[in-house]
């Protein structure tokens, strides 16, 4: 059996703002990510939309799905936390309830099975 690939794709949390650009999964599993070497202390969590126009927090039926993060980690999604997020996914630095802002421009590179 062959093992999934894993595309990378690179969104950008811009200076000052907490929440990145849109990635189209483009029927693709958001699985991981890799952050950035730089990174002004937060969780990570997500938005997921259907349309590119509107945007859900995503969670997990009890609560926002937030992970611990840190610089230069490597962080692997526990399997079936994001399933059905949507076509569209956006990161947040923080939690809806308390985004932080970045610092400066923060480059996550987000692991996509295809």
């Amino acid at each position: 059996m062959s093992k999934p690939m894993l595309a990378e794709h690179d969104v950008v949390i811009a200076n000052g703002e907490s929440l990145s650009a849109t990635l189209d999964l483009d029927g693709g599993v958001l699985e991981g990510f890799v952050m950035p070497a730089a990174w002004t202390a937060a969780t990570v969590s997500f938005e997921g939309s259907m349309d590119d126009v509107t945007y859900y927090e995503c969670g997990d039926g009890t609560a926002e799905v937030s992970l611990v993060a840190d610089t230069g980690w490597l962080i692997a999604i526990p399997e079936g936390t994001l399933d059905g997020l949507g076509r569209y996914v956006r990161v947040r630095s923080g939690t809806s309830a308390i985004p932080v802002n970045q610092g400066a421009a923060r480059t996550i590179t987000l692991l996509v099975r295809v």
